[in-house]
């Protein structure tokens, strides 16, 4: 196997060393961070879905060993998927479908293995300490987190708005993986984790349209119409073709991901918009923000 090397170091050896020396599931390295797979925090949820299921009568019964080392085989699995998703998105973020709206900083990629065992993606590390620019401005990143301020959620929404508007759209923007930019006294934004980001009318995206379009609910996007009210089996295809032709748009596209990830809510009862993270009058600038 071709081991990758960066400034004269076995980047699998690195990763190994990692696994029982490291912060979980990273490693740090002049400037980049070797992202790790498996998360224990993963394996322990598979865990429990195997343990639920052997409950339920779905599967036969194993040993604790067997219920883990099942485990860990479908958490590598799902580590190396979202990595494969992570190249992939940062692919279209390097060429986008339409050259429109500002390109979207996030953090590049250089090299890994999302095959290997455990699979690894090297990339470059938040700029958390200050940096004195030649045009004497600094700059910083930092993670977001807790309540945004103004600007914070202006940045987001930026995000979310220059992704619509290169026809890309974004399935797992949640907060965590977005990281906060400040330069010369401006705020912005910037993409952790390109895993889930794709062209609007792409593979990428379609699991995730096609479930929310079926079950809006259960998703939290409850400014779609929902399919379990229909009174027939041809309403409830109108109705799901409806919310497809929305998630088919860059931009609603982007609105109802506000709704999915947790930034803003609507209240079918009232009518209204909900702020979570975002204020929902900041975000119908950026967005169009449509009830059905």
């Amino acid at each position: 196997m071709r081991q990758l090397r960066i400034a004269g170091v076995s980047i699998v050896a690195l990763a190994l060393l990692a696994l029982v020396g490291a912060p979980p599931s990273e490693a740090r390295l002049e400037g980049k961070v070797v992202k790790l797979g498996v998360n224990p925090r993963m394996v322990d949820e598979w865990e429990a879905e195997l343990v639920g299921q052997i409950a339920r009568g779905e599967r036969s019964p194993m040993s604790p060993l067997q219920i883990r080392d099942e485990a860990v085989a479908n958490a590598r699995w799902e580590m190396r998927e979202a990595f494969r998703g992570q190249v992939a998105g940062a692919r279209h973020l390097d060429s986008p479908p339409r050259a429109a709206g500002d390109r979207v900083p996030y953090k590049r990629l250089h090299g890994g293995r999302t095959d290997g065992d455990p699979p690894f993606l090297i990339m470059d590390r938040l700029q958390t300490e200050p940096v004195t620019r030649p045009d004497g401005t600094t700059y910083r990143e930092y993670p977001l987190s807790g309540k945004l301020d103004g600007d914070e959620q202006d940045a987001v929404l930026g995000v979310y708005q220059n992704l619509a508007r290169q026809r890309l759209g974004w399935a797992d923007g949640h907060l965590d993986n977005l990281y906060g930019i400040e330069a010369g006294g401006k705020k912005g934004a910037g993409i952790l984790d390109t895993d889930r980001l794709g062209r609007i009318d792409g593979p990428e995206l379609e699991p995730w349209k096609r479930q929310i379009a079926e079950n809006p609910v259960a998703n939290r996007v409850l400014s779609l119409e929902d399919p379990a009210r229909a009174t027939s089996a041809a309403e409830r295809r109108a109705m799901i073709a409806r919310n497809r032709a929305r998630l088919d748009d860059p931009e609603l596209f982007a609105a109802k991901m506000l709704e999915y990830k947790g930034y803003l809510a609507y209240d079918r009862a009232s009518g209204r918009w909900v702020e979570l993270k975002i204020d929902p009058a900041r975000a119908a600038r950026f967005l169009p923000l449509r009830a059905d």
